[in-house]
């Protein structure tokens, strides 16, 4: 009997499809691979800003009140992790990463490659022996990555949160209405490019696409699709 593995679709498929997206099947998700042309979606991210939808990421939320003993259980080294702080974690033997957020001291969001937040999620799932919960949210979040020199200055209009440098400086993240939307936003700056990961629920997904791309107009905003991405993360 064959397994049927339907193709999951963001919430803002409909939003890329009617500003010319190019799609793709990721990790069992249609995403975006470009719009124009992933050279020039690529300069695009060094000159002004970028937006990129992330919503496939696998998202974990974690509570409880033993949380550093289970990070330091499944991922060595990564205790002592303080609130608003960010640390990336090796998810395996190859180069893919987990994010790590806290949230709060019971709080942590775990940002994980598209197809290992199943398995992540039984691996922390805790025991009788530790106070820890895992939910995966990662079909209720949608996500966009904001990037470029110009990110700061779009965030800046959607938000009361100081994202300047000072004030917000690579790897953290905060909890803060962005165009009066509960949203959990983090600094993962990409080779001293400001970037920000903004997750908010998907119900929200096509209006804060629209938000995002008014409030950057006058910053050069364009969307970019995940081949100029993984470009400039290579």
């Amino acid at each position: 009997m064959t397994a049927w593995n339907p193709v999951r679709r963001g919430a803002m498929h409909h939003r890329h499809l009617a500003m010319g997206a190019t799609m793709a099947e990721r990790g069992g998700w249609q995403q975006p691979a470009y719009y124009r042309s992933a050279d020039e979606e690529l300069r695009l991210l060094s000159a002004t800003v970028g937006l990129c939808d992330i919503s496939p990421a696998g998202k974990l939320k974690l509570q409880g009140s033993d949380l550093d003993q289970l990070l330091a259980a499944v991922f060595p080294g990564a205790g002592g992790l303080a609130v608003g702080g960010v640390r990336l974690v090796a998810s395996g033997p190859g180069p893919a990463q987990v994010v790590l957020a806290r949230l709060a001291l019971d709080e942590i969001l775990a940002v994980t490659p598209t197809d290992q937040a199943p398995s992540l999620a039984e691996t922390l799932g805790g025991g009788p022996d530790r106070c820890a919960h895992v939910v995966d949210l990662t079909s209720a979040l949608a996500g966009v990555r904001i990037t470029g020199p110009e990110a700061g200055p779009l965030l800046a209009r959607v938000t009361e949160l100081d994202a300047s440098p000072s004030a917000f400086p690579d790897m953290q993240c905060a909890q803060a209405k962005v165009a009066e939307v509960h949203g959990t936003l983090l600094q993962l700056d990409l080779g001293g490019v400001p970037s920000f990961d903004l997750y908010f629920s998907r119900d929200f997904g096509e209006y804060m696409w629209e938000a995002l791309m008014e409030a950057g107009e006058l910053h050069g905003v364009e969307p970019v699709g995940m081949d100029a991405m993984e470009r400039f993360l290579a």
